[in-house]
């Protein structure tokens, strides 16, 4: 609390240490709202940019079996882009990143499950993430798109590529 002399301005009082844990508690208490928040809506900003990932890598596999181009659509290890697919992906287009692993497989249905997915030729986006709670928002996210997720991996089912309205 301020007082006036006679002489001059208002003096203040020294701080106490209880003024200063006030402050620090204040401070704290904002922190602890803020830092969820910016982190949630990072997380968030990062699972679109994977799905970005995911719609490219589809729309390429996509674009390839419409052109009649199979041997761009072969397997490749996880986090390589398929030698053939990166003409049909934008210039620089990775499939590894600080936050996930892409891996792209091209296989058939046969037998009984066959009659379950119409087609017979299929490619599969599997998508490893660094973190689970980014796998979480990855699948929140892409609700029915997803065809599996095992821990940390969340794959995309590429549906129909041999069938003419591929």
């Amino acid at each position: 609390m301020a007082t006036w002399s006679r002489l001059g301005p208002p003096t203040r009082r020294p701080r106490t240490v209880f003024d200063w844990m006030i402050g620090v508690s204040l401070v704290a208490i904002g922190l602890a709202v803020a830092v969820p928040r910016v982190s949630d809506a990072s997380r968030k900003r990062a699972a679109v940019d994977i799905l970005d990932a995911v719609r490219e890598v589809e729309e390429a596999a996509r674009t390839a079996a419409r052109a009649g181009d199979w041997p761009a659509l072969e397997d490749a290890p996880a986090g390589r882009v398929p030698a053939g697919l990166s003409v049909y992906l934008p210039e620089g287009f990775a499939f590894d990143d600080r936050r996930f692993v892409l891996d792209w497989d091209l296989f058939e249905i046969e037998g009984m499950l066959r009659p379950l997915i119409v087609g017979e030729v299929h490619g599969g986006i599997s998508v490893t993430l660094d973190t689970p709670e980014l796998a979480d928002e990855v699948q929140h996210l892409a609700g029915r798109r997803v065809w599996m997720r095992v821990g940390d991996e969340v794959s995309f089912l590429v549906p129909g590529l041999g069938d003419d309205g591929a």
